[in-house]
């Protein structure tokens, strides 16, 4: 029996049904055709990774697109490629994953913390606070699938002088009226995770239109090697085997096609959570005019009063069968690896205190939703009476 029986009955839902299963009959024959055709992974990429760059860079409105084995990896390889040296600074969000600013750290980098706001994305107003004469780049994070404020950024990045380096592992297919992101900076990177909008299982793309930091980004990706060299063997920078395989692209390939027909099933989703919770005092990101929000989840903050009750509430919600999770519990500067780099940013304090994830994967079972909903009321009626 659940624990919170005890302040209210059995458990909501005891079993969960929902199935995150994205993937279906296209993935399963594209995977076998690259199986059966003997060829699983190539130097540089086979057919299917170079057709899926090209896919790619069309998808994004770009001129190039370079397939790596994750997020992570893109990230790493992207910043590796801007000629940066030992301690230069690059702003990046304060809630963001780890990858944002432990790729800095590879390359001897000092990350540089700014606030967030309202859309939970990295604040310009706070980034240009906080640019020194060691700032050479930018890292906004498209966060939960809502674009950053990349026109007031790109104004700040012309007159600073600085790189633009777009984090959209949360954000395939998110635009900025019908710019998609991942071509509002220098150079974008994607993340395919399992849980991401279109996944490959791992893997990572990145994506521009600067024909020199494309060349320098794919060298990275190759060990070095120069794609007009006669062999594998000849080595010309630092490079690093961040290659894709077939079968990783030939997924992707399939779940490119998919990807918006999925994101608008994202918003329909999150759309349900909103009617479902206004009632709640719950907070959540309001759609920016012209910014399209794939909804990588939807992200609520829990009153201010249950701040300190926030993990009590989400084991409970566990307890009753319901999915969610955190990302992310504290801003970055807080985990033992970023102590040193601590910054100011309230907002993402308040934020990172508050905040609950809630699922929006296509395939969700919408009566979820409801089930959502009475768990929390009784949580809630619950905390009222002994708080």
């Amino acid at each position: 029996m659940s624990k919170l029986a005890i302040f209210g009955g059995s458990p909501v839902r005891t079993k969960f049904s929902w199935q995150d299963n994205k993937y279906g009959k296209s993935e399963i024959s594209a995977v076998l055709n690259v199986i059966k055709s003997g060829q699983i992974s190539e130097f540089r990429g086979g057919p299917q990774v170079r057709d899926f760059e090209r896919e790619y860079a069309t998808y994004t409105d770009t001129r190039f697109a370079i397939a790596t084995t994750s997020g992570t990896t893109a990230l790493h390889a992207a910043i590796s490629s801007l000629g940066l040296k030992k301690g230069n600074e690059v702003i990046v969000p304060a809630i963001t994953f780890v990858s944002t600013a432990s790729v800095l750290l590879q390359e001897q980098l000092k990350p540089i913390f700014a606030d967030v706001d309202d859309t939970f994305c990295i604040n310009p107003n706070d980034v240009e606070k906080k640019i020194t004469k060691s700032t050479k780049a930018i890292i906004p994070v498209h966060l939960y699938g809502h674009p950053a404020d990349m026109p007031s950024l790109k104004k700040l990045a012309k007159k600073y002088d600085l790189f633009l380096i777009e984090d959209a592992a949360q954000a395939h297919g998110a635009k900025i009226r019908e710019k998609k992101v991942g071509s509002l900076g220098n150079i974008g990177c994607f993340s395919f995770f399992h849980t991401k909008n279109m996944s490959t299982g791992e893997g990572g793309m990145i994506t521009t239109s600067d024909e020199k930091l494309y060349r320098k980004a794919r060298l990275r990706r190759e060990h070095g090697s120069p794609s007009n060299s006669p062999s594998w063997y000849s080595y010309k920078v630092l490079g690093y085997n961040y290659n894709m395989t077939e079968i990783q692209a030939a997924i992707g390939r399939v779940q490119l096609k998919k990807l918006d027909k999925m994101n608008k099933k994202r918003r329909v989703i999150s759309d349900k959570y909103k009617n479902a919770l206004k009632d709640m005092n719950f907070e959540w990101v309001k759609d920016k005019s012209n910014y399209y929000n794939v909804y990588h989840n939807f992200t609520i903050l829990i009153p201010a009063k249950y701040r300190y009750k926030r993990d009590f509430i989400v084991d409970a919600l566990h307890k009753e069968g319901i999915p969610v999770g955190i990302a992310y519990p504290s801003p970055l500067y807080r985990t033992d690896i970023f102590k040193r780099y601590t910054s100011s940013c309230p907002k993402s304090e308040d934020i990172t205190s508050r905040l609950i994830n809630l699922f929006t994967n296509p395939t969700l079972d919408l009566s979820l939703i409801r089930d959502i909903k009475n768990a929390f009321e009784k949580i809630f009626n619950h905390l009222n009476k002994i708080v």
